[in-house]
């Protein structure tokens, strides 16, 4: 049983027969829904303090007689009424507290500072869980690689129930007609890293997940945030479809259009956390009159309640004014009250068995590979064993190295991929489709073949023979159960580890029984064996290999040179009793650890799905919310002619490789004119951010794609080299991400203008000047707060975004292009951004910049306008004033009382609003033949009159805009001290960076302490000894866990000209290595402090190697610890005699020269002691000095400083390579002066080729 708009989404009825459906329900409530009616009573909301930051207030308190500060207020005594089956709009600027109150409305305040009071009922209860609700973030979560229209059939699955599979295609391919996603329903989501759909697009498809599922509730915080006006437009339509249906919609908006007001049916609004109006959307314009604001003729009733309610910050006149005002309109509310009750019922969650069907996708390449080369790899090391006793001793090494090695590699493959996963759980378990059960369980279904089989399967083929073990059926079974057994355990680990992966390995490896012998360890420690699992896997595998299923007493025999026989005495040592026996393992160990392995699988699986489910995400917090330097900007005009912007990529089918050329946009003839704002408006998806990351030469780079461009982009009628106009252009994107978590405000903008602004600049004139931004922008009020993530709160979306510009503006650009600057933003405060690029324009910046929905109020400011189809070619392109003129003369007149710019477009928009998908075509199909026709003689007479194309203006821009590093002695104390907040201020990293390797000595030094010298203890002390290649592990979590989001901000900074790469690694190595050092001392306590301190480094600089050339972190750990595990195997102490070949792995191995320098410093002196049994036939000990030791792992010939000076040398040539790649890599990404180069070449040769066969040459030669 659905709703009637999911019937609807079912059905195939025509476009006329669906308008005919909704009016016949526009007025009646589904019975089928269950009617929810909210009440909120008296809500207050409060950021309680940290203990941390309760200690440093306290302690401030007591040096001064000030009164403590108060806890910042959200939310203050909020009473509302949410009537069921209609669409209720939550009002109000940016901090305003919007987001804050939809959490406590849809029951979203697990946060642990966070403090509520009052109440909230849904039909008289306070069990928000007595119904089925769901809720749209403000954030796009979704998969990248997935496509469009997979993403929303495996969303409609999980929603819909039983619906059969043609009812859920219907529903899909209705949802993509909708909301206009036809031309991208093939095309990845993408990311970052990855091209893929417009941020519009993505919207779209989060929105489209929502409305696949059948709730009675539905909340959505910001809908339309990223998409076009009409598109926006479209999508509350679809809100008021829904609510006629018999939902109950409440959603947050910024700036909805004039004509969506007519669809809320109710409106709450707040301002500053204060409630100023709750009630019917009818009665508005009532109230405020009677509070003696009335609302002008044709203005958007939206607008007028933010400008009323907003505090303006452009003065300081303007803002007390406003003060008044809104303390004025908050009392008037103050004096109404209202209390409305109703009733409710359940609702039905998705099937089980659905849930984890559809959680079956994943790629695996990478942990196939990464399984595959470890086991070839190790099996290599250990070639053909034989029977002797550096042969047994390699083989215990194997042993271990099978169960320990491959279960650390799948368990931290396992926690990089459940980082990225994590996310779309938590998204997908607050809207009730998902249980922590439901997803454990379908990540196992889904992957058992592929992975959870198929990859011990894979080890055990390639490694057991290899090594060279016996082949009795029954013992390669046996093997391979253990392997599957080491799987399960790993990947049911991970609720264990987290940030402590290695600490909690360690503890698996000093345990087992290996490394350290089971009677070596004290009795206070020795417990902790039977809690272990590395201990039963370890035991099962040298009870299989030593004993045997059915094997004699004595064990298997080796090649013992003395005779043949198991009870000769001489032979003792080379039977797999005296193995065992001298492990500490018990007798006649493989099915009991193989019971208790399995028990521990079941406990392990059970307690991670026990830790989700009580582990709730707590949700993100919306807090409460003329230059000195003068300089003169020459003009600068940027013109298009015949650009056009097309994606070059590669298709392999049946070893066929083929070349698809896809158009993004253009071809585009237009002129941006300095002094003004120059608007780019069109749908979402049309190439409107594409075309600006071009003009900026900041087009993304894309994995098995490339960007060709033809035409020209002349700048004052010169084409300029990239590296001129990158540092000529400021670029503002669509995200925030170039923004450092954990500085504050006034920090980030100090710290942009120290890099940005002049070094001739005195540092207080580049305070005033941040001063006077943060007033510009508005950002008074948060200036001192965190800038803050997803994970640590800080200040809210629309502040960020307004950050985001402020450090571009800063430096008063020549040439400033902006991705939806008002993206995010309240109508008042997107105007006060737009006012102060206009000023700025005034001054003689060119502005660019791109708008979703523009409101009434803005569109005046806007001088140029360039609108785009979906398809990327322009429908118009020139003045504004002159826009309405021209779309009357091709028969498209803008009514009266519409705002010109959600008129221009709808036009712009293929949907359903102005009638017909085919309609739509068809309106634009002409629409751009009528451009293409008007466009030359427009062409010509703006090109022909363009400003500053005379010689010495273009001069002026050739010779001005070089780039201009900082220098690296200029930008390392900057970014030195920038990196020092951004790290002291984040207690997790700084506790991942500093706690596990003095973890590592504490498990050791509780494990073997004190030290014996007995026979026994020799494997022991060597066990101790090797636990220094542990160091390489910690180098590269520490890495994963700082090295991504640093480099990633100096990628966007270095292609901005701030500095050089030098400058950044220099501050990334000056502030890794004091904790590395402290790591060196605490490890061990400071034992052979150098050794220790080139492996830890050593172990980060390889990390950094393999996340440079993947750019990928589940793949850069997947190798880079599959490559460490090599170089561990490898070290002397588990593979005594590896082949020849392998052995030129250890001169690039910083674990060899640890080890083997520790070896020697360590074990050259000593004198062992050993009982009667185990002395040989004549009396004497099997080994008696520190020296025989060596000799057997062959380390006997090595000077230990020449092991010390390449372990130095080592660090210093992996931090060098890292240089080189990083270098490689930045030029890669901001350069193409390749291709420009063979353009010009083309150009003075006269060519008669056309653009598309330059390009083509162009890319084949680099190709080449």
């Amino acid at each position: 049983m659905y709703p009637r708009i999911h019937q609807q989404l079912l059905s195939h009825s025509d476009p006329s027969q669906r308008d005919h459906d909704r009016l016949d329900t526009s007025g009646s409530v589904d019975s089928r829904h269950n009617p929810v009616h909210i009440e909120a009573h008296d809500v207050s909301v409060s950021l309680t303090t940290s203990s941390f930051e309760g200690i440093r207030r306290a302690w401030k308190t007591t040096k001064s007689t000030a009164i403590p500060p108060q806890s910042p207020r959200i939310l203050h005594n909020v009473q509302a009424c949410i009537p069921p089956a209609q669409l209720t709009v939550i009002l109000g600027g940016s901090g305003s507290g919007k987001t804050s109150f939809l959490n406590v409305l849809s029951g979203r305040t697990q946060n642990g500072r966070l403090n509520v009071t009052g109440n909230v009922t849904y039909n008289g209860s306070a069990d928000i869980g007595a119904f089925r609700s769901a809720y749209l973030v403000q954030q796009d979560i979704l998969p990248a690689m997935l496509t469009v229209r997979e993403i929303l059939s495996y969303a409609a699955e999980l929603s819909l129930g039983s619906a059969g599979i043609s009812e859920i295609n219907r529903a899909v391919n209705n949802i993509i007609s909708k909301l206009g996603l036809e031309n991208c329903a093939e095309t990845r989501i993408g990311d970052n890293k990855n091209k893929g759909c417009s941020g519009g697009e993505r919207r779209r498809v989060s929105i489209g997940i929502q409305l696949l599922k059948v709730t009675s509730v539905l909340f959505c915080d910001e809908p339309t945030t990223g998409l076009d006006a009409a598109t926006a437009f479209q999508v509350i339509q679809t809100l008021k479809q829904l609510a006629d249906g018999g939902m109950t919609v409440v959603m947050s908006l910024h700036a909805p259009r004039s004509d969506a007001w007519s669809l809320f049916d109710n409106v709450i609004l707040l301002s500053g956390g204060h409630l100023m109006y709750s009630g019917s959307s009818n009665m508005v314009g009532d109230y405020f009159k009677d509070c003696g604001y009335e609302m002008p003729p044709f203005v958007n009733p939206a607008d007028f309640l933010l400008d009323i309610t907003s505090i303006d910050v452009r003065s300081e006149a303007s803002k007390s004014k406003s003060h008044v005002r809104v303390e004025q309109l908050n009392q008037c509310w103050r004096n109404r009250s209202a209390t409305i009750t109703a009733n409710y019922s359940g609702s039905k969650a998705p099937s089980y068995s659905r849930v984890c069907k559809v959680m079956d996708w994943k790629s695996l390449l990478g942990i196939w590979c990464a399984v595959a080369a470890l086991a070839a790899i190790n099996g290599w090391a250990f070639w053909q064993l034989d029977g002797s006793l550096s042969g047994i001793r390699s083989r215990e090494g194997s042993l271990w190295d099978a169960t320990g090695l491959y279960g650390y590699l799948i368990l931290v493959h396992e926690i990089c991929r459940l980082i990225d996963e994590i996310g779309l759980f938590d998204h997908e378990r607050r809207d009730g489709v998902l249980s922590a059960s439901a997803f454990l369980l379908s990540r196992r279904a889904s992957r058992f073949f592929l992975e959870d089989l198929s990859l011990p399967l894979l080890f055990t083929a390639i490694y057991y023979p290899m090594v060279g073990y016996r082949g009795s059926g029954s013992q390669v079974c046996i093997f391979l159960l253990v392997m599957l057994l080491t799987h399960y355990l790993a990947i049911g680990s991970f609720h264990g580890a987290g940030l402590m992966g290695n600490l909690f390995f360690t503890l698996q490896m000093v345990a087992s029984a290996y490394f350290i012998q089971t009677n070596q360890t004290p009795l206070y420690a020795r417990w902790l064996k039977w809690v272990t699992h590395t201990f039963y896997t370890f035991g099962a595998l040298c009870a299989n290999e030593f004993i045997g299923v059915h094997g004699p007493y004595q064990g298997h025999l080796y090649d013992c040179p003395f005779s043949a026989d198991l009870t000769d005495p001489r032979c003792k040592q080379y039977t797999g009793r005296f193995v065992m026996d001298s492990l500490g393992m018990p007798k006649e160990w493989i099915w009991r650890p193989i019971v208790i392995l399995w028990s521990m699988t079941c406990i392990f699986h059970l307690s991670g799905a026990f830790v989700l489910h009580i582990n709730h995400p707590k949700p993100p917090l919306t807090p409460p919310e003329r230059p000195r330097y003068n300089r003169s900007i020459p003009p600068v005009s940027l013109c298009l002619e015949d650009y056009v912007l097309k994606a070059k990529r590669r298709k392999s089918t049946r070893g066929n490789v083929t070349s698809i050329t896809s158009r993004i946009c253009g071809p585009v003839s237009t002129i941006f004119q300095p002094g003004k704002l120059n608007v780019i408006m069109g749908a979402s998806g049309s190439g409107k951010t594409s075309l600006l990351s071009s003009l900026a030469e900041r087009l993304p780079p894309s994995s098995g794609s490339k960007w060709c461009r033809t035409g020209s982009a002349l700048y004052n009628g010169k084409q300029l080299p990239k590296v001129q106009i990158r540092s000529m252009v400021s670029f503002v994107a669509q995200d925030d991400d170039n923004l450092m978590p954990a500085l504050t405000v006034d920090e980030t903008l100090l710290f942009a203008a120290r890099l940005k602004l002049p070094s001739s600049m005195p540092d207080g004139e580049k305070r005033e000047r941040v001063s006077e931004v943060i007033t510009k922008f508005g950002l008074e009020s948060c200036a001192r707060r965190l800038v803050g993530s997803t994970i640590k709160r800080g200040i809210s979306g629309g502040e960020k975004r307004r950050l985001s510009i402020a450090c571009e503006v800063l430096t008063m650009p020549r040439v400033l292009i902006l991705d939806e600057p008002t993206s995010g933003l309240d109508s008042f405060m997107a105007l006060t951004v737009l006012e102060v690029l206009q000023s700025l324009a005034a001054e003689g910046c060119t502005i660019i910049l791109t708008v979703h929905q523009p409101t009434s109020s803005m569109w005046p400011l806007f001088s140029n306008c360039l609108l785009l189809s979906p398809d990327g070619l322009p429908l118009y392109s020139g003045e504004t004033s002159e826009m309405r003129s021209y779309f009357h003369s091709v028969g498209f007149e803008c009514p009266k009382a519409m705002n010109p710019a959600d008129f221009f477009m709808d036009l712009a928009t293929s949907g359903e609003i102005q009638g017909s998908y085919e309609n739509s075509k068809k309106r634009l199909g002409s629409l751009v033949d009528a451009w293409k026709a008007h466009g030359p003689y427009t062409r010509k007479q703006s090109l022909g009159s363009r400003p500053g194309t005379d010689r010495g203006c273009t001069e002026s821009v050739s010779d001005s805009t070089t780039c201009n590093h900082l220098s690296s002695v200029t930008a390392f104390p900057i970014l030195v001290h920038r990196a020092v907040l951004n790290t002291f201020r984040q207690p997790i990293s700084i506790l991942a960076r500093s706690i596990q390797a003095p973890g590592v000595g504490l498990l050791l030094a509780l494990f073997t302490a004190p030290m014996k010298t007995d026979y026994i203890s020799i494997q022991t002390r060597m066990g101790v000894i090797q636990q220094y290649s542990c160091l390489t592990f910690i180098g590269m979590l520490q890495n994963v866990a700082t090295f991504p989001p640093e480099v990633d901000v100096m990628y966007r900074e270095t292609s901005e000209g701030l500095y050089k790469i030098e400058a950044f690694l220099a501050q990334y190595t000056i502030l890794e290595l004091p904790f590395e050092a402290f790591s060196a001392l605490a490890d061990l306590f400071g034992s052979l402090f150098l050794s220790a301190l080139c492996t830890l480094n050593s172990g980060e600089s390889i990390s950094m190697l393999f996340y440079l050339l993947f750019d990928h972190i589940s793949l850069a750990v997947s190798f880079t610890a599959s490559l460490l595990a090599i170089f561990t195997v490898l070290g002397g102490v588990m593979s005594l005699d590896p082949p020849k070949v392998l052995q030129w792995f250890n001169y690039i191995s910083p674990v060899k020269y640890a080890v083997t320098s520790i070896s020697v410093f360590t074990m050259r002196d000593l004198i062992f002691t050993c009982t009667e049994e185990q002395r040989d036939v004549n009396g004497k000990c099997l080994i008696e000095t520190g020296e025989q030791v060596l000799q057997l792992y062959k380390f006997d010939q090595k000077n230990p400083w020449l092991q010390v000076v390449g372990g130095v040398v080592a660090m210093l040539c992996y931090r060098l390579l890292v240089y080189a790649i990083l270098k490689i890599k930045v030029k890669r990404l901001n350069s193409r002066d390749t291709q420009d180069w063979l353009k010009r070449q083309l150009r003075r040769r006269g060519s008669e080729t056309t653009r598309e066969e330059e390009q083509g040459l162009v890319l084949s030669d680099l190709n080449a």
